[in-house]
């Protein structure tokens, strides 16, 4: 079993070995994420150069070298080569560093999910590199069923969840606090497209929940 996690790569040199079709995928997700991107490729597509002009990354039109995994957070290689591909694996084991080689499980430190984005809500599928069309279908399918409103949603609960904290101190009450609110009609009115009676359901549970503390 693997471990899920979310990294936060913000301002974080990741490397990005490549510059292809492939890779420029690759690319966006990761200056969408805020890491400081930098890429490695004797030749790119127009996009990537494109990018590296506006400043938005690094492009070193050159090929590979062991020393250029030194200090990144995590490397992608996404060339056509295998045997370069094979190359950046084993300096990034060498040097501890996290890498994830394209479409070549076994090779993979990690694997990068296919997501579903509700603004702070996301979802994240993963075959583990066994089928990632299959990945990509269910994504298709979950973004398809998952309501646009979600993203308010989670904000809204956000706020709620900070309001219980700062006002219940028992642990098992704040969880029960928490359920009464994501059990009110505050998502069906978002659904909706009532903000105002979600954020009225929302505080009538906190309401209830303030007058049980008063009556204790």
């Amino acid at each position: 079993m693997l471990y899920p996690i979310f990294l936060n790569l913000k301002g974080r040199p990741v490397l990005v070995v490549g510059a292809g079709s492939v890779a420029l995928g690759k690319i966006q997700v990761l200056l969408s994420c805020g890491g400081k991107v930098r890429v490695i490729a004797p030749y790119a597509v127009s996009e990537v150069r494109e990018l590296s002009d506006r400043g938005e990354l690094e492009y070193a039109a050159r090929k590979f070298d062991s020393s250029d995994v030194a200090g990144m957070a995590l490397v992608i290689a996404a060339t056509s080569d295998a045997q370069v591909n094979e190359a950046v694996m084993r300096c990034c084991h060498a040097s501890g560093v996290w890498v994830n080689v394209v479409d070549d499980p076994p090779r993979c430190d990690f694997y990068v999910p296919s997501l579903v984005n509700r603004g702070r809500l996301h979802l994240a599928i993963s075959t583990e590199g066994a089928s990632p069309a299959f990945a990509r279908r269910l994504r298709r399918e979950l973004d398809h069923w998952l309501h646009e409103s979600l993203d308010e949603y989670v904000e809204l609960l956000d706020a709620a969840r900070k309001r219980i904290r700062q006002r219940v101190s028992d642990r098992a009450a704040r969880r029960s606090a928490n359920e009464a609110i994501l059990n009110c009609e505050a998502r069906t009115s978002l659904e909706h497209g009532d903000m105002e009676g979600a954020r009225a359901a929302i505080e009538r549970v906190l309401a209830r929940i303030e007058q049980k503390r008063a009556e204790a």
